[in-house]
């Protein structure tokens, strides 16, 4: 509730201390913020509702999202943009829609989607896999010199490589990265 009160608040407000006598002054003003409150207020951050130019289009995109996260498919705000796009040319009622960074940061809010860094390969591998395989590695190297001891993944020249960066609504699970090399030898 702002600094200022209508009349109407003020009725009401001065009712409800009539009413509830034992109710302190201080419960009095939560109670009277709570009442000002409109049901779009939200938690009390913002002083108006988020306005919605098209909840067909919101609804449709929000889904669509949902749907790619738990295909675990990365998403940049591009890429959002994008598909808000296409769906826009779709419902033909959201014309005025620009999909700026403004409005895809409102949306990323309303929807509680942030960006995430994604975990590292590590997340994807079967940790007994991980354990049997180190436990191996570990017997033929034990043969050679720890100067003749060489890893060749670290070679590649990576140029094509997955975003390490996703917009999703909750934490990802990591993924072998998938990448185009260059052999460097």
């Amino acid at each position: 509730m702002g600094r200022w009160m209508k009349i109407q608040q003020k009725r009401e407000l001065i009712q409800k201390a009539a009413d509830c006598p034992s109710m302190t002054q201080e419960e009095l003003g939560t109670w009277a913020k709570a009442e000002s409150l409109s049901e779009g207020y939200g938690d009390g951050k913002r002083r108006k509702p988020l306005q919605v130019t098209s909840s067909a289009l919101e609804k449709l995109l929000r889904d669509w999202i949902m749907k790619v996260e738990a295909n675990g498919v990365c998403l940049s705000r591009e890429l959002i943009k994008m598909k808000a796009r296409d769906i826009q040319k779709d419902l033909c009622d959201a014309w005025d829609l620009t999909f700026s960074d403004g409005w895809l940061t409102a949306f990323e809010r309303r929807h509680r989607l942030k960006s995430r860094k994604l975990p590292g390969e590590a997340h994807s591998a079967d940790p007994v896999a991980v354990g049997l395989g180190h436990q191996q590695l570990q017997e033929i190297t034990d043969l050679y010199e720890p100067k003749d001891v060489y890893n060749m993944d670290e070679t590649g020249l990576c140029y094509a490589m997955a975003p390490a960066r996703s917009i999703c609504t909750k934490g990802a699970r990591g993924a072998k990265k998938k990448r185009q090399e260059s052999p460097s030898l």
